[in-house]
């Protein structure tokens, strides 16, 4: 009876690493793609405050220096300084990403929304897309919008 298992530990190891291992790589994976979107999202959130606090209005280039210097080098999209324009954002009914869309931040200023108590309502919204590529998986694209409201008299 020995004779007819001999080998199968062996085999049944195997197997048991390989997918083991299979399991580490996705869990190693999914923590690098969640941590840069955790760093993304932050990112955004702090364009999206510099934007409306500021005393002077930063303009859109401004913002998306502020956005990319809080990016550590590995997670900043191509071109990170540059705004790109959305045509409507999506507090208004947009979406994101639009088509099209290209790795980047991306900063819109809503236009004014009037209030019953004679407040107007500004909203800044700051996006960033990027294409993360982990080895032997495909790309990966992650995009986050952070908005934020600035009431003027």
């Amino acid at each position: 009876m020995h004779r007819k298992e001999r080998g199968a530990t062996i085999v049944e190891a195997a197997f048991t690493l390989s997918t083991l291992f299979l399991l580490f790589l996705g869990m190693l994976g999914f923590g690098v793609v969640f941590g840069n979107y955790q760093l993304m999202t932050d990112a955004a959130r702090e364009g999206a405050r510099y934007a409306v606090i500021a005393v002077n209005t930063p303009t859109s280039a401004q913002v998306a220096t502020r956005v990319c210097s809080y990016l550590v080098s590995g997670t900043r999209p191509a071109n990170c300084t540059t705004p790109h324009a959305v045509a409507t954002c999506t507090i208004a009914g947009g979406t994101f990403p639009p088509p099209k869309a290209v790795d980047g931040v991306y900063v819109t200023v809503c236009p004014p929304i009037k209030q019953p108590n004679n407040l107007s309502i500004r909203y800044t919204e700051v996006s960033i897309l990027r294409n993360v590529k982990l080895p032997l998986l495909p790309n990966i694209a992650l995009h986050t919008t952070a908005a934020m409201r600035n009431e003027t008299n």
